[in-house]
C-alpha cells in the first residue's frame, strides 16, 4: 500500500511539474519565500491588538512565537534525523521534472513543511 502511494505520489509530482507554465513560475518562487511573508504575519499581529483585547493579543502573540519556535525545532530535528531528499534530487527523477531552484538541504518528511504547520498554528492561535 505504501509502496502504491509513493507511486502515486511520484507520478502527481512528475505530471504537475511537466505541466510547463512558464509564465507562473516567478510568481511561485516570490511566494515560496518566506522572507516575503513577513509583512502579513507582522499585519496579523498588528491586527491582533487591534481587534481583540490588550490581554488576549498579548497572550496570542506569546502563543504564536512559542508555538513557531517549537515547529522549527521540531522541522529541524526531523530534517536533520532522517535526511530525506527533495524530489529534484532524485536521480530517478532528474531527467523527468524541470527544475527551477537548486535546493542544498533535505526534505520533510510525509510531504508537510514548514509553512503548512506555522499556518496551522496560526489559525489554532486566531480560533
Amino acid at each position: 500500500m505504501l509502496e502504491q502511494l509513493n507511486k502515486w505520489d511520484r507520478e502527481l509530482f512528475v505530471f504537475l511539474n511537466n505541466l510547463r507554465i512558464e509564465s507562473y513560475d516567478t510568481f511561485w518562487i516570490f511566494v515560496t519565500n518566506f522572507k516575503h511573508w513577513i509583512p502579513l504575519y507582522l499585519l496579523f499581529f498588528i491586527m491582533f491588538f487591534v481587534v481583540f483585547h490588550r490581554k488576549k493579543a498579548i497572550l496570542t502573540s506569546i502563543f504564536l512565537i512559542v508555538s513557531f519556535i517549537a515547529t522549527m525545532g521540531f522541522t529541524f530535528l526531523v530534517k536533520t534525523m532522517f535526511l530525506r531528499l527533495r524530489p529534484n534530487n532524485q536521480p530517478e527523477l532528474q531527467d523527468l521534472i524541470r527544475i527551477l531552484q537548486e535546493p542544498t538541504n533535505y526534505s520533510f518528511f510525509f510531504r508537510p513543511c514548514l509553512r503548512l504547520l506555522c499556518s496551522c498554528n496560526l489559525c489554532c492561535a486566531v480560533y
